[in-house]
């Protein structure tokens, strides 16, 4: 089903979108966002990164040496 989206964007941003699209401006919009990964994804990621206790001990490491 469609919908239909009305979009203000600033001028140059949709120059860039249209040369990019090269006419199709809603296929270009429609791929970049069904694209990106789902919440559920980003979340079951982040908690599979999170068990990861030797990357997680790394990383640890890394802000505390990071630190002035």
């Amino acid at each position: 089903m469609l919908k239909e989206v009305t979009l203000s964007l600033e001028e140059d941003v949709y120059n860039a979108m249209a040369m990019l699209a090269q006419g199709k401006l809603n296929e270009y919009i429609s791929s970049l966002v069904s694209s990106q990964p789902s919440r559920n994804a980003l979340e079951e990621d982040y908690k599979a990164m999170a068990a990861d206790t030797e990357r997680e001990q790394e990383a640890q490491e890394w802000c505390n040496a990071s630190r002035v």
